[in-house]
């Protein structure tokens, strides 16, 4: 591991933009301490399993969209993989959250019912328009934006806190994986014509284990109370947001955030006011960001600016989440009218081929590669809108004249439709 300074880490832990070796050190100095915390538990309470560091490593994997796995060897070792890319998810999702806390908290100070009744609205719709910035952004760069809350230290460590219990539940949902012999993803169903597969129950299995197991971990930590309720609805949730990002269909691999959440809620019991309370707030803007089939409220933009805890990138001003969210939610068929008025006599053919259903045709024509076009292609694949809207934007041909942007979320649009 590279050399860092004490502020990196901290600017690592706030979703800041630091030096691409430093960050990539830090992520996987934050994956080692965490398996270091994990397998040093396992041994105390497990012996028999005889997991030691050198055969049981975690470790950050710089590539992939937000994924986390684990390889089992021969010789009865195993690692543990988490992408970078997941561990940023995490990071900002515990900020936003612990943000949540902090401006509902503000509100409820308010001896004034009505002022109080519209500052909560405003904490719970700013959350809502930060969570679609950061789906949008992810959707139009390509990557995650950074964490916009600003936290004082309190509230920063016990974000820091939450992150990392977030990322030991991911860690101890592979381990859990391991501990009960998954060995491989099963697709088939449970039962002769049940609807859940065989790799869903697995994944709630491992949901179920990796809490109990956090909870032992954490259970000296006083505070904040039902951390661990919180750390793994972070990590559950900080995936949720990713995928509908990225993803526009999934593989029956894993079930939904909610139904996930919805176990381990029944399992952990009853939680305090406070945890049901923002909970409650924090599902309500993820359902309202996530609808992408709806325009989003313009008036709610606004407040990312009015409020001196938020810090919104530089670069993205009002006027360009409003038109990321138009070419997210806007009617299709008329967005792609306009985008075939400055296409291209290539981009009009794309248009024209992905309108009528020849996928096939237009990766043909567009994709060199005849792997990468099988990918795109495979019913199998759990295919990103990124990677889709990456296509066309690599295209060798030049499919338009006017904003290739525009033009490659509308072509992909129209291939994820067909691809659902």
């Amino acid at each position: 591991m590279g050399p860092y300074a004490k502020e990196d880490a901290v600017r690592v832990l706030q979703g800041r933009a630091v030096e691409s070796t430093v960050r990539d050190t830090l992520h996987n100095k934050l994956a080692w301490i965490v398996g270091v915390q994990l397998v040093g538990h396992l041994n105390q309470r497990f012996p028999q399993l005889q997991w030691t560091h050198d055969r049981v490593a975690v470790r950050t994997l710089m590539d992939g969209e937000a994924s986390a796995s684990f390889l089992s060897f021969p010789d009865g070792s195993h690692a543990m993989l988490v992408s970078r890319a997941r561990q940023e998810n995490l990071i900002c999702m515990a900020n936003v959250v612990e943000y949540l806390d902090i401006s509902t908290a503000l509100a409820r100070l308010s001896f004034r019912r009505t002022k109080r009744e519209r500052e909560k609205f405003e904490s719970g719709a700013r959350v809502t328009a930060i969570l679609r910035y950061l789906l949008l952004g992810h959707r139009m760069t390509g990557t995650a934006p950074p964490a916009p809350a600003q936290l004082d230290k309190r509230s920063f460590d016990i974000a820091g806190k939450m992150a990392a219990g977030a990322l030991m539940f991911v860690v101890a949902h592979e381990i859990a994986h391991i501990a009960h012999g998954h060995e491989t993803v099963a697709l088939t169903s449970q039962g002769s014509d049940g609807p859940v597969t065989v790799s869903e129950l697995q994944e709630l299995q491992a949901d179920v284990w990796a809490l109990n197991f956090l909870t032992e971990v954490m259970a000296d930590d006083p505070a904040p109370e039902n951390i661990v309720l919180w750390c793994a609805f972070i990590a559950l949730f900080a995936m949720h947001v990713t995928e509908q990002a990225l993803y526009v269909r999934r593989n029956r691999t894993h079930p939904e955030a909610w139904a996930r959440w919805a176990l381990l809620e029944e399992l952990a019991g009853k939680a305090d006011d406070r945890t049901e309370r923002l909970r409650r707030e924090f599902i309500t803007a993820v359902i309202v960001a996530s609808n992408l089939t709806e325009s989003f409220q313009e008036e709610v933009w606004p407040l990312l600016w009015q409020d001196e805890m938020l810090s919104v990138a530089p670069l993205t001003t009002e006027a360009t989440l409003v038109r990321w969210d138009h070419l997210h939610t806007s009617h299709i068929d008329e967005l792609a009218a306009k985008a075939e008025l400055s296409a291209t006599a290539d981009g009009k053919m794309v248009l024209r081929s992905l309108r009528s259903g020849d996928l096939e045709g237009v990766f043909g024509q567009i994709v060199p590669s005849s792997r990468r076009r099988h990918a795109l292609l495979n019913p199998g694949t759990a295919l990103g809108f990124a990677t889709l809207r990456q296509a066309f934007d690599d295209a060798p041909t030049r499919l338009s004249n006017g904003d290739q942007t525009e033009f490659s979320v509308v072509a992909a649009r129209i291939a994820a439709q067909h691809l659902g």
